[in-house]
């Protein structure tokens, strides 16, 4: 998460979004002119230019009370009223059905193990990691919403990423550089599926009970699954 007292803006991070990307590319205003360098894993940042959130794999209870996938009513309490009503607010959510399959291959699916699997059997581990995977983990319907209520001046839709970034950029009137937004953490899918290839009935009822209220709100579209043959054979390009 970020706060920029410079540009006045606060940006929400949520999972398995693209987070990283769009967090390396606003942090620079974060701090002083020409003091900004890019850490994949940041220790909490904060000055009078603004806050960076702790990145890293485990957030130890040490003070780190700034960290990235921080709830929305965190920071507000944190930063306070006049900054959170005053200073311009974003986020970016996506499919949660994609953003499923997008965190199964991160963190369940070892690029060297998937390269060499059939997709009938990454479908099949995928169905197991469902049915096992705390699920809610991934739902951060709390990181751009306070009391069920939408807190953000802004989202950006994952599938429209750069227009929500030239649009975020003309808010905040720093230039629009898409070149900056780096690739960090893709995931890695050597069979090029699309999301609805790995879901069958169970596992979209169970994606679409944890995510109900961004389905809805968002009108993200269940997946249809997909037929025998489309599992067992290699995906064509337009499914690509």
């Amino acid at each position: 998460m970020l706060i920029s007292h410079r540009k006045k803006f606060i940006y929400t991070k949520t999972i398995k979004t693209a987070g990283t990307s769009v967090e390396a590319y606003f942090e620079p205003y974060c701090f002083p002119p020409g003091e900004y360098q890019f850490l994949h894993a940041r220790p909490q940042y904060e000055s009078e230019a603004g806050v960076v959130g702790f990145r890293g794999l485990k957030r130890e209870d040490d003070g780190n009370y700034w960290y990235h996938h921080a709830p929305a009513h965190e920071i507000r309490a944190r930063a306070g009223d006049e900054v959170w009503n005053s200073y311009f607010k974003f986020c970016v959510i996506r499919d949660p059905f994609e953003k499923l399959v997008s965190a199964f291959h991160h963190f369940a699916l070892p690029k060297e193990e998937c390269a060499s699997m059939a997709f009938h059997e990454i479908r099949q581990r995928f169905s197991d990691w469902m049915h096992t995977v705390r699920l809610a983990y991934f739902d951060d319907w709390n990181i751009f919403t306070i009391d069920d209520q939408i807190a953000v001046d802004y989202v950006i839709r994952y599938e429209r990423l750069v227009d929500g970034l030239r649009h975020v950029c003309g808010q905040l009137q720093v230039p629009f550089e898409p070149g900056r937004l780096q690739r960090i953490k893709s995931e890695y899918n050597p069979h090029l599926r699309p999301a609805g290839d790995y879901y069958d009935s169970d596992t979209v009822t169970l994606a679409a009970t944890v995510y109900a209220r961004q389905i809805m709100h968002f009108g993200f579209r269940l997946p249809v699954s997909p037929s025998p043959e489309m599992i067992a054979q290699p995906a064509s390009p337009e499914l690509s």
